[in-house]
This record gives C-alpha cells, sequence and structure tokens, in this order.
C-alpha cells in the first residue's frame, strides 16, 4: 500500500510526469525512510540497504516517466 503523503506520481508546469527523485546515495527517495511519523515523506534515512550509510535524503535528480 502506498503512503498517503507519497507526492508520486507528480506532474510538472511543462506536462513531465516525475515517478520519484534519486538521492545523492544513489537511492531513490521512495527508499527512504519518512521523518516526523510521516509528515516529510522520504526525508530521514535510506532504508534500502543495512549498508548504505545515508542518515538524510539530498535530492540529486528526478525520475521522469519516458
Amino acid at each position: 500500500m502506498q503512503s498517503p503523503n507519497n507526492p508520486f506520481p507528480a506532474t510538472l508546469k511543462d506536462g513531465r510526469v516525475i515517478l520519484d527523485e534519486r538521492c545523492a546515495c544513489g537511492h531513490l527517495r521512495t527508499e527512504h525512510q519518512d521523518r516526523l511519523r510521516g509528515t516529510a515523506f522520504g526525508h530521514g534515512r535510506c532504508k534500502l540497504s543495512r549498508f548504505c550509510h545515508c542518515n538524510k535524503f539530498t535530492w540529486s535528480a528526478h525520475i521522469v516517466k519516458t
């Protein structure tokens, strides 16, 4: 089940559809934990891999529907 705070998919003003965002650690925003009980979707530490030591989502790119 998708989180009610999940902002994806999102449509930009130019019509492009953003499916997710990539973090500087290489993982997706949806693979990061919510902070403050879900009020800030995917901005916490990376939960994908126990070997990833990313503590906070840092935006690096949009994942756009092609």
